[in-house]
């Protein structure tokens, strides 16, 4: 007989479901909680989610952007305790990524258009006990942490003249949103075994998940201080280990300071080049293991529907051929983007624009100081023709400017417009 207090007696406004594999790899993601609660309300995911809001934060808006709320159900949704609270489990308030909000940024490793699977987890807990992990949300993840193969597509491998209507289709862990195929057998899905690296991957983010869902909590200070340790005994600075690792010196030297998060997919690359593992480096350890003989490459975001902004290497390479002496801030300009947009999207391009502005900065300075010494020779030679000496106190006297006058080029312009007009024929050039 159950106890009073035990859920199976307690009323809740939401059916009790349990979170899925929660303490673990492959702890249940809150969107799929709450597809699997609209099926068991007999309810579409969008009317669930609109009867949440209005019983529980009439105030806020339901949806501001799919991906925006997909995202933040990951994170710190203020949806978190009221789903707990609404189907009386406290199990949901694990079933995020919340721990890493001061410390990881995942800004550009989620997507809610990226939808894969395991097919092996798949086939092994079929609808209706099908449910979609966190690890599957986070873009550098390939393979499955458990069973170790590739992930695949969840894309319908059906044509469309064999697709649900749009108002039949359910969107449910372990059921195809387009045919309706459960298991995915539209696409029938090869299983493939994982690379070194993709369960290397794979491995390092499921212990991430594993620890924000067992509640454990991180200092960034600690991490910040055991990442510069290690960078500084396999780099020795930070300006080699962001040539090694091909980044921007002044993207890669920002990530270190204090208050900033650091992106997981430079964790990824700092620890797989490193030897040492992404959640001992969050703990403040700096022990370092075999490494698995490959480094992982940053890439710019895993996305069905990329946002480049129409911004392609083609045509950028156009622009600064049309006109070489572009600068970042001029080609971002044109691009429609900011320069720190282009600087995070397209690294290569932006290092070679700053090493070309600095080559054209050092050339323009060296051309603007053999201009000053001409102009000065001019100002010493009509000096001495009237009897003065050349020095500080006789430029600013007779010119009526300040001897720092070369580093204004308005002061600079008049100073050449006064030297003219005063017998600029005694003048020899």
């Amino acid at each position: 007989m159950s106890s009073p207090n035990s859920p199976a007696r307690i009323s809740t406004e939401l059916y009790s479901l349990v979170p899925k594999g929660v303490g673990s790899s492959r702890c249940e993601c809150l969107d799929s909680l709450l597809r699997r609660l609209a099926v068991a309300h007999t309810m579409t995911y969008p009317a669930l989610m609109k009867h949440i809001y209005a019983t529980y934060s009439p105030a806020m808006s339901p949806f501001r952007s799919t991906e925006q709320h997909f995202n933040s159900l990951l994170f710190n949704s203020p949806l978190i305790p009221i789903i707990a609270e609404a189907t009386g489990r406290n199990e949901v308030n694990s079933c995020t990524l919340k721990a890493y909000n001061k410390l990881i940024s995942f800004r550009k490793c989620t997507d809610v258009t990226m939808l894969r699977h395991c097919p092996v987890c798949v086939s092994e807990h079929p609808f209706p006990n099908a449910w979609y992990p966190i690890v599957w949300c986070v873009g550098p993840v390939e393979a499955c942490p458990v069973h170790h193969v590739q992930l695949v597509s969840s894309r319908c491998g059906y044509p469309r003249d064999r697709w649900l209507t749009v108002v039949k289709r359910c969107f449910v862990p372990g059921v195809c949103g387009y045919c309706g195929s459960v298991g995915f057998q539209c696409s029938k899905p090869t299983v493939r075994s994982a690379t070194d690296l993709q369960i290397w991957v794979a491995d390092q983010v499921g212990a991430l998940v594993t620890a924000a869902t067992q509640g454990e909590v991180f200092n960034p200070l600690v991490m910040k201080a055991a990442l510069s340790s290690i960078v500084r005994s396999n780099w020795g600075s930070l300006s080699a280990a962001g040539r090694y690792l091909k980044i921007e010196e002044s993207l890669f030297r920002w990530k270190f300071r204090p208050g900033t998060l650091v992106d997981l997919q430079l964790l990824l690359a700092l620890c797989s080049s490193s030897g040492a593992s992404i959640l001992d480096v969050l703990r403040g350890s700096t022990d370092v293991e075999p490494t698995v003989g490959q480094t992982y490459a940053i890439q710019p975001r895993w996305s069905i529907k990329r946002k480049t902004k129409g911004v392609s290497e083609e045509k950028i390479e156009r622009l600064i051929s049309s006109d070489p002496s572009l600068t970042l801030k001029e080609l971002a300009a044109r691009l429609d983007v900011s320069d720190v947009w282009f600087r995070e999207h397209f690294p290569r391009q932006a290092s070679e624009m700053a090493e070309k502005y600095r080559v054209r900065r050092s050339k323009s300075g060296w051309r603007r100081l053999l201009a000053v010494g001409r102009v000065m020779r001019e100002a010493a030679i009509y000096l001495e023709q009237i009897g003065l000496t050349f020095n500080k106190d006789n430029i600013e006297r007779y010119f009526g400017l300040s001897i720092w006058w070369h580093k204004d080029e308005v002061l600079y312009e008049r100073f050449r417009a006064k030297l003219r007009s005063k017998h600029l024929d005694a003048v020899r050039r």
